[in-house]
């Protein structure tokens, strides 16, 4: 038995508030709030639910976790898995998956956590062991390494890079120097690499939010 991750642009995942009703009627209430996120072809979709950790604001409300996949990519993964001999225990949200990952705290201070891939970047915002927000953004690590392909250097000709020396730098340094450091490699001011991914990990941090 495995279980697997479901993620990228075929997920839907909200924790929401709702009324206390019996479980009879919350499924239709569940159904009808996130309609109003994902109302294209929300029909096409499977999900499910669970009661959330985040808490609700009085005792005549509830929170719930909501997930849910295209059938199609439900159905494309059983597939898959069936055909390599295994069996699916359990189909598992990535915000649900890395909120597992994040630091247990008690208090008010959430964890964002970060999964950047080569063109999307996945965001879970977690608080007190729930993930109370999950967004992917169109920007990933290719960009970024676009991006080094042209070092700007004040004073100096701006440095090139190949695609592959780029990726290198990226992987290596990324955002680990200051700007305006004076640490060098391969006379590659690395402060200057900072600088000139910073403009993009900007773009990023302030897209989550906005697109709450």
């Amino acid at each position: 038995r495995v279980r697997v991750l479901v993620q990228e642009e075929h997920l839907f995942w909200r924790s929401t508030t709702v009324p206390k009703v019996s479980r009879r009627h919350l499924t239709s209430l569940l159904a009808l709030e996130s309609k109003k996120f994902a109302a294209d072809m929300w029909a096409q979709y499977q999900w499910n639910y669970r009661p959330s950790d985040a808490g609700a604001p009085d005792a005549q409300h509830q929170a719930i976790a909501v997930g849910a996949a295209t059938a199609v990519t439900i159905e494309d993964l059983r597939s898959r898995v069936v055909s390599a001999g295994l069996r699916i225990d359990k189909l598992v949200p990535f915000p649900e998956a890395a909120r597992c990952l994040a630091p247990v705290s008690d208090g008010e201070e959430a964890t964002a956590m970060l999964d950047l891939g080569a063109d999307h970047c996945r965001v879970t915002i977690v608080h007190r062991g729930e993930a109370i927000l999950y967004r992917q953004i169109g920007l990933g690590g290719r960009q970024l390494g676009e991006e080094l392909q042209t070092v700007s250097i004040p004073g100096r000709a701006a440095m090139t890079f190949s695609p592959e020396a780029a990726e290198d730098l990226k992987r290596r340094h990324g955002i680990t120097h200051e700007p305006g450091s004076d640490a060098l490699e391969d006379g590659v001011p690395l402060g200057q690499v900072t600088s000139a991914l910073r403009p993009l990990l900007s773009l990023l941090l302030l897209a989550a939010p906005l697109r709450a």
